[in-house]
Protein backbone atom coordinates (compact mmCIF):
# COMPACT_ATOMS: atom_id res chain seq x y z
CA UNK A 1 0.00 0.00 0.00
CA UNK A 2 1.11 3.29 -0.44
CA UNK A 3 0.11 6.92 -0.08
CA UNK A 4 -1.22 7.04 -3.22
CA UNK A 5 -3.55 3.84 -2.46
CA UNK A 6 -4.97 5.43 0.29
CA UNK A 7 -5.47 8.88 -1.61
CA UNK A 8 -7.64 6.76 -4.24
CA UNK A 9 -9.95 5.02 -1.94
CA UNK A 10 -10.43 8.43 -0.49
CA UNK A 11 -10.97 9.79 -4.06
CA UNK A 12 -13.38 6.91 -5.43
CA UNK A 13 -15.50 7.16 -1.76
CA UNK A 14 -15.82 11.03 -2.06
CA UNK A 15 -16.99 10.42 -5.83
CA UNK A 16 -19.58 7.68 -5.03
CA UNK A 17 -20.78 9.12 -1.73
CA UNK A 18 -20.97 13.05 -4.47
CA UNK A 19 -22.93 10.51 -6.75
CA UNK A 20 -25.50 9.61 -4.53
CA UNK A 21 -26.02 13.15 -2.55
CA UNK A 22 -25.88 15.27 -5.37
CA UNK A 23 -23.45 17.46 -3.19
CA UNK A 24 -20.10 18.34 -4.65
CA UNK A 25 -18.23 18.97 -1.83
CA UNK A 26 -16.98 15.57 -1.26
CA UNK A 27 -14.88 15.72 -3.93
CA UNK A 28 -12.65 18.05 -1.59
CA UNK A 29 -12.37 15.80 0.82
CA UNK A 30 -9.09 14.25 1.08
CA UNK A 31 -7.13 11.75 3.38
CA UNK A 32 -5.73 14.32 5.80
CA UNK A 33 -9.20 15.60 6.52
CA UNK A 34 -9.72 11.68 7.28
CA UNK A 35 -6.91 11.62 9.58
CA UNK A 36 -7.40 14.89 11.53
CA UNK A 37 -11.35 13.76 12.05
CA UNK A 38 -10.17 11.25 12.91
CA UNK A 39 -7.75 12.04 15.59
CA UNK A 40 -10.25 14.86 16.67
CA UNK A 41 -13.33 12.34 17.36
CA UNK A 42 -11.08 9.44 19.63
CA UNK A 43 -9.17 12.61 21.95
CA UNK A 44 -12.98 13.92 22.13
CA UNK A 45 -13.84 10.58 22.90
CA UNK A 46 -11.66 10.22 26.12
CA UNK A 47 -8.55 8.82 24.53
CA UNK A 48 -5.17 10.16 25.64
CA UNK A 49 -3.49 12.05 23.09
CA UNK A 50 -0.43 10.08 23.47
CA UNK A 51 -2.10 7.13 22.23
CA UNK A 52 -3.69 8.86 19.39
CA UNK A 53 -0.80 10.44 18.57
CA UNK A 54 1.13 7.13 18.49
CA UNK A 55 -1.58 5.39 16.65
CA UNK A 56 -1.54 7.81 13.68
CA UNK A 57 2.14 8.77 13.48
CA UNK A 58 2.66 12.25 15.01
CA UNK A 59 5.60 12.79 17.28
CA UNK A 60 5.41 16.13 18.06
CA UNK A 61 2.73 17.24 20.18
CA UNK A 62 2.61 21.07 19.04
CA UNK A 63 2.33 20.31 15.52
CA UNK A 64 -0.47 17.58 16.78
CA UNK A 65 -1.85 20.14 18.72
CA UNK A 66 -1.66 22.99 16.56
CA UNK A 67 -2.89 21.30 13.37
CA UNK A 68 -4.54 17.70 13.91
CA UNK A 69 -6.87 18.31 16.86
CA UNK A 70 -9.76 20.74 17.74
CA UNK A 71 -11.08 20.43 21.47
CA UNK A 72 -15.11 21.15 21.29
CA UNK A 73 -16.72 23.38 23.63
CA UNK A 74 -18.31 20.76 25.42
CA UNK A 75 -15.18 19.01 25.67
CA UNK A 76 -13.31 22.13 27.48
CA UNK A 77 -15.93 22.13 30.10
CA UNK A 78 -15.85 18.87 30.92
CA UNK A 79 -12.40 19.51 31.72
CA UNK A 80 -13.01 22.93 33.95
CA UNK A 81 -15.32 21.15 35.75
CA UNK A 82 -12.31 19.33 37.37
CA UNK A 83 -10.78 22.60 38.32
CA UNK A 84 -11.15 24.24 41.69
CA UNK A 85 -12.58 27.61 41.16
CA UNK A 86 -15.00 26.88 37.67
Amino acid sequence: MTYRTVQNWVYNAAESIEKETGKQDWKEVSAHDLRRTWATNLVQSGVPESNVMEWGGWTDFGTFRDHYFSESDEQIERQLKGVDGF
